[in-house]
């Protein structure tokens, strides 16, 4: 029986970040970064002075508010730059293309750099929101075709599968749940 509640769990975990991953993502960063935060002022409360009773839960609290922060800048900043030095790499990449006065070569690198973040904040959504949709995909359909394949009246096609027989139907039923999270997680806000 635990086995199948796990990968009842892993089920739900899976359509949860294959359809709303993206949405997701900050709101889960954010909260483990409060709760490492509160944790770890709690870790050391015999630091804290015992009085006011209030001082150890406000610390916490504001440990982990500051986590939150300093992990939501760290995020910001990590996709900016993750473009920029994709660009940078790309742009090194075709040393015949740069020019050969070493202040051109660095303004030009430092415009690839600048337009290279902008891409990638301008994009960060539409990766994010792929990528999170294939991954939960990937879990729900490994935890479905597990339960179905572990279950007594499991189909003979899962079971052929789940033993590698018959992968084009995992990957079939990954790619759809895939595709279809990309879709509801990419449909326009309003």
């Amino acid at each position: 029986m635990d086995g199948l509640l796990l990968r009842v769990l892993l089920l739900a975990a899976g359509l949860l970040v294959c359809f709303r991953g993206y949405s997701t993502l900050k709101a889960a960063l954010a909260l483990t970064a409060f709760l490492l935060g509160a944790h770890a002022v709690l870790l050391r409360a015999d630091l804290v002075p015992p009085e006011p009773r209030w001082l150890l839960p406000a610390a916490a609290t504001a440990a982990g508010v500051l986590l939150a922060l300093l992990v939501w800048v760290a995020y910001r900043a990590g996709v900016t730059l993750l473009g920029a030095a994709a660009f940078v790499l790309l742009a090194l990449g075709f040393p015949e293309l740069l020019p050969a006065d070493r202040v051109a070569r660095l303004l030009v690198l430092g415009l690839a750099a600048f337009a290279g973040g902008l891409l990638a904040r301008l994009i960060e959504r539409v990766v994010l929101s792929i990528a999170t949709a294939a991954y939960g995909s990937f879990m729900a359909v490994s935890a479905a075709f597990g339960t179905a394949a572990a279950s007594p009246a499991g189909l003979p096609l899962v079971r052929d599968a789940k033993a590698g027989g018959h992968p084009e139907w995992f990957l079939l039923a990954w790619a759809i749940l895939a595709v279809a999270g990309a879709i509801v997680q990419l449909r326009p806000r309003e």
